[in-house]
């Protein structure tokens, strides 16, 4: 079993903000969750395939890491 390193465990319990989050910001800093509020859209009245697009972008990010943990 992987044990959770210490800047694992505090980017799983960090939740960002969709604005800065990126691919890389997901690998680097092993976030947990993302969150789009206030208003916050990846383009004026974004389509679903934008919104699906952007999550698994960051969701590849995600789970390129060590221990594979999916973002929510």
């Amino acid at each position: 079993m992987k044990q959770m390193t210490l800047a694992e465990k505090i980017g799983q319990m960090t939740q960002i903000e969709r604005t800065v989050a990126t691919l890389d910001v997901m690998t680097k800093y092993f976030i947990g969750s993302v969150l789009s509020g206030g208003g916050s859209v990846p383009a004026p009245k974004a389509s679903a395939e934008t919104w699906i697009n952007l999550v698994n972008g960051l969701q590849k990010g995600s789970l390129s890491t060590r221990l594979r943990i999916p973002m929510i």
